[in-house]
């Protein structure tokens, strides 16, 4: 039954139940009431809104307990009827419902009453607040009253004591009044005395004026002296003082041109408000920066005389078809600080010099060795004749310059390992030289005499050819001689009776090779044979990447034709190939020439978009061969290879005429082949393993120049062979995705430095052929290169050798850096001053790099000065580049002669055994060849190769034909080739043809004797006219 349908009696007996639990509650939960009734408040809103609640709540507390009443009523009637038992199930359940829906609503209402107080409590709240701010300023009101009560009453008084002030004030008035009239009387007496002393005073005042005028003359004078102080004399009796060419040399130095050194000058002086006297010229400029150049000579020239040890670097390089040579020297000098003793070597610290950038015929051995005597004699020269040199009383020999010399550091080629050993021969004499000296001045005049008449006439001639370069006259000369034999035989002696240790000490010059060399030659060793691995594992190689012409020859020829296969043989393929002709798409050298600034904006998009970097960088300079360039240049194609591929589409498509050119269309081809791309996983690997980790530790931090003999990288040159090894033995170590050791596959121990590139390997590891294959090779040949380049480290060698003085005191520089750069600078400093030379170039940098500046403040005075102003004005008048290029063309004329000399007798050497040949004869008889000798077969295998032109027999190497069955084996082959061209001659010198196929007998083949059987003689059926 719903509760709308309940009647009258109901509800109120449902009033009555709830009014008694409200009742009950009320006072079960509300405290007891308070002593003293509060007084009755009138009613408010909340008190409304409260009634009208609890009156809903009484409401439905009565309708609550009519249901209760109902249900109880219900449970009695279950006794009597159980057949009435499930209608009153149904009824219990709605009105269960009922009461749920009262209870929820019974629950927003008390909801919206608690908002109702609270909104009430915050009214309260404010209503509070505004009440005490209104008695707040009910007090301040007051406040304020009583104070100007009280600042009123105040000025009263104040007013009061201001008028009798004011009347004592007057009668001191009349009192000074009557005071005053008394002065004025004694006032009038007192000037008669102050007019005399007027008078003394204007004799004082004709005094000051004079001392006045005395100081304008003094003023005038200092004006004058400031003035000829203002203006800054550049010159000293007409020559330009060392102040004034320290300034232009500094001006060079900040990089301003020669020509412009004047006007900045003029300009400084001008802001500063001092005059100038007189201005230099560019010739003066220039002139300047070559004395200073040649201070560093005669710097240079005393290191070498006072150090102990000196040791030095070279390259060279090639500009406009001419070769240039770089030169540095490393030894412990002084700083050259103001303060310090540079007499004190303890103060010294290891520093390398640059000595000179000169051009030179060719880079060979005994040229590079010509050159660094000439240049140790120039040192020698320009400190030995110097003032410094008479005051410091000592001077520098030439031989010094070898005598000290303890290491070489350079490169690691055939021409450097040939200047060392000409050098260590060149020490050796000088030291045996200097041991015989040492001797003669305690050998007897029997001994001496005997010495002498053991030279022979071979010894005399030479020595007498040396000695006529170091002396003038002939008797000089004659003693010159004889003293240099006898000092040589004697020396020889001592020498023979020093100990084998104490004598390679004493003669031995170390060699310290170029790491950035070391890394670039091993990382080729590597490259090499993992391209000769793909024919050894029967994989399918690499692309050829062919040039155009070859690529044209490939493309349009016969599959098995000789030109096809010259055209193959001479391309190349594989990922240096591809990183070079990236190189050459995406950074060439030519700015108007690849993609350039295309390539930067498109890929600095594409590794923002995909990848989140932020990188501007240009592709690696593979063009130009630098360090690590092919290995970075390998990382990149590979980890941004979709970009790369992308990037080439979208520059072919956004052209007038889309398409690809070639190099185009052969990168494209490239970084779509999966060998090509396996070769530059393996290359990315190489580099993030070990060869930029290498590089970074031998090149030092924040530029910082490494020595070889540190001892950290001795070791490591001792263990990179074993590292390299490890991972060839071991390729799939570098493939892990969880590598929890990383010594074993980094360099440096540390994680890997571009983990994208690892990533990108690991996803397309297993599309990779033969992956670790590539590996193996690659780090198996480069660990062939690291034992081969590092033969100075291994234990018990040269290195080991060193004794602890020399340790301490040599200093190798780990790379060659610093005469690449010179050789780099001076291409760059040669594109822009087009007409200068190396002397120039020598000079400038001798001055920036070797603190010469601080050398010339601190130990050279006026004469040094004029000393070397006259030796840089003859060294320009000698007319040495001139001479350079005389030499220069005459020895280009001697290599012409010689080669055409060369060719002539290679000519006449060929037709010499081109006669010889056609004088034997061919022989085709096969028992008679199965009987030859070893030399017969020879002949044969020549006349097959060279007369008939055999191209089988052209492309067998040498070294294949050195047993005789196989030149034998060869030999028969040969023949059943070429039995139809031996037919066609048979039938031609049958026939009287032979001028069909030359023009003398002695370029035909046909004079020659065919010796064959019958039976082979009919098996040449063959028709003349094919075989023409």
């Amino acid at each position: 039954m719903s509760t709308r349908k309940r009647n009258a009696s109901q509800r109120a007996q449902a009033s009555q139940i709830a009014a008694l639990r409200w009742g009950k509650n009320s006072e079960a939960s509300s405290p007891s009431p308070p002593a003293s009734p509060k007084p009755k408040k009138p009613r408010t809103r909340k008190n409304v809104v409260v009634d009208e609640l609890n009156e809903r709540i009484q409401a439905l507390e009565a309708t609550v307990s009519d249901l209760e009443a109902r249900l109880l009523s219900a449970s009695d009637e279950a006794y009597l009827n159980l057949a009435e038992l499930t209608a009153a199930r149904t009824t219990i359940q709605t009105l269960q419902g009922d009461l749920d829906e009262k209870t929820l609503e019974l629950t927003i209402a008390l909801e919206r009453l608690h908002a109702v107080e609270s909104s009430l409590e915050a009214t309260a709240t404010h209503l509070g607040k505004a009440n005490k701010r209104s008695k707040r300023l009910s007090r301040e009101k007051a406040s304020a009253r009583r104070s100007h009560l009280e600042k009123t009453q105040r000025l009263e008084v104040e007013k009061q004591e201001i008028l009798s002030i004011l009347a004592q004030l007057k009668e001191d008035a009349r009192t000074e009044s009557d005071k005053l009239l008394a002065s004025t009387q004694l006032l009038h007496g007192a000037l008669s005395e102050e007019k005399m002393k007027n008078l003394l005073l204007s004799k004082k005042n004709h005094s000051f004026d004079m001392q006045r005028r005395r100081a304008q003359e003094s003023l005038a004078e200092c004006r004058m002296r400031l003035h000829r102080l203002s203006t800054w004399k550049a010159t000293k009796n007409g020559v330009y003082t060392p102040q004034a060419r320290r300034l232009v040399r500094a001006l060079l130095k900040a990089g301003c041109a020669g020509e412009r050194v004047a006007s900045a000058i003029s300009d400084c002086a001008q802001a500063f408000g001092v005059k100038i006297n007189r201005l230099p010229s560019r010739r003066t400029v220039f002139r300047a920066r070559d004395e200073g150049g040649y201070f560093g000579l005669v710097q240079l020239g005393r290191e070498v005389a006072q150090s102990k040890g000196i040791g030095i670097s070279s390259d060279g390089t090639t500009d406009r078809k001419i070769t240039f040579e770089s030169s540095h020297m490393s030894l412990q000098c002084p700083t050259y600080e103001p303060g310090v003793d540079d007499t004190d070597q303890s103060t010294w610290t290891s520093q390398t010099r640059f000595i000179k950038v000169e051009p030179a015929l060719d880079h060979k051995a005994n040229t590079q060795f010509d050159g660094t005597k000439k240049m140790a004699a120039e040192m020698a020269a320009a400190y030995s004749n110097s003032p410094l040199a008479e005051r410091d009383g000592e001077k520098m020999e030439a031989d010094d310059f070898f005598r000290k010399q303890e290491f070489q550091n350079m490169d690691h080629a055939s021409d450097g390992k040939k200047k060392l050993a000409l050098c260590v021969d060149h020490k050796k004499d000088i030291v045996t030289a200097d041991l015989g000296h040492q001797a003669l001045k305690f050998l007897e005049t029997g001994e001496f005499l005997k010495s002498l008449s053991a030279l022979t006439k071979e010894e005399i001639e030479t020595a007498y050819q040396e000695a006529k370069f170091e002396v003038e006259s002939e008797g000089e000369t004659d003693r010159a001689t004889a003293t240099k034999l006898i000092e040589k035989i004697v020396g020889k002696k001592v020498l023979d009776s020093i100990p084998e240790h104490e004598q390679e000490v004493l003669l031995a010059i170390t060699f310290g090779g170029c790491c950035a060399h070391k890394d670039m030659n091993a990382f080729k060793y590597g490259v090499e044979k993992m391209e000769k691995g793909w024919e050894e594992r029967k994989k399918t190689p690499p692309v050829v990447l062919a040039n155009k012409a070859n690529a044209a020859t490939i493309r349009n020829g016969e599959p098995n034709s000789a030109a096809v296969q010259q055209a193959l043989d001479s391309s190349s393929r594989g990922g240096v190939k591809l990183v070079s002709l990236a190189a050459a798409l995406f950074n060439h050298s030519d700015d108007k020439r690849g993609y350039l600034e295309m390539h930067e904006t498109f890929m600095k998009a594409e590794k923002l978009a995909l990848h989140g970097i932020k990188d501007n960088s240009r592709f690696p300079d593979a063009n130009n061969t630098r360090f690590n360039s092919h290995t970075k240049g390998a990382l990149e194609l590979l980890t941004y290879l979709d970009s790369y591929l992308r990037l080439i589409e979208s520059c072919r498509d956004s052209k007038t005429t889309p398409g690809f050119n070639h190099v185009e269309a052969t990168v494209y081809k490239g970084l779509q082949d999966i060998s090509t791309i396996t070769e530059l996983a393996t290359m990315s690997l190489y580099g993030m393993s070990v060869s930029w980790l290498y590089m970074a530790i031998v090149r030092g931090k924040n530029g910082q120049v490494r020595n070889l003999l540190d001892n950290d990288l001795i070791e490591l040159h001792r263990r990179l062979p074993g590292f390299c090894e490890a991972i060839a033995a071991n390729p799939d170590i570098l493939l892990e995705s969880d590598i929890s050791d990383y010594s074993k596959v980094t360099l440096d121990g540390q994680a890997w430095s571009h983990p994208n590139t690892i990533l990108a390997i690991q996803t397309i590891k297993d599309e990779l052929p033969d992956l670790k294959g590539a590996i193996t090779d690659m780090f198996s040949g480069a660990a062939e290169g690291w034992r081969q380049f590092t033969q100075e480290f291994v234990p018990g060698g040269p290195i080991d050798s060193l004794t602890p003085e020399q340790r301490a005191r040599i200093f190798i520089p780990a790379t060659n850096d610093h005469n690449e750069g010179a050789l780099g600078g001076w291409r760059v400093w040669r594109r822009y001053h087009p007409s200068s030379t190396a002397t120039s170039f020598s000079n400038k940098t001798r001055l920036e790099r070797n603190n010469t500046e601080k050398f010339i403040e601190k130990h050279c005075n006026d004469a040094d000065q004029i000393y070397v102003m006259r030796a840089v004005r003859v060294q320009g008048a000698s007319g040495e580049n001139a001479r350079f290029h005389r030499e220069l063309l005459e020895a280009q004329r001697g290599r012409i002669r010689a080669y055409r000399e060369k060719q002539q007798a290679a000519e006449l050497k060929k037709q010499k055994e081109r006669e010889r040949l056609i004088s034997v004869g061919i022989i085709m008889d096969v028992d008679k060849i199965r009987k030859m000798k070893s030399t017969e077969l020879d002949d044969q295998l020549k006349i097959h190769s060279k007369i008939l032109n055999d191209e089988v027999l052209g492309k067998i190497r040498q070294k294949d034909l050195r047993l005789k069955n196989d030149r034998l084996t060869a030999l028969l082959a040969a023949v059943e080739r070429n039995k139809p061209k031996v037919l066609a001659l048979m039938l031609l010198i049958s026939n009287g043809n032979q001028s069909q196929m030359a023009t003398s007998a002695h370029e035909s083949p046909l004079s020659m004797d065919i010796d064959c059987t019958t039976e082979e003689r009919d098996e040449l059926d063959v028709d003349e006219e094919e075989f023409y």
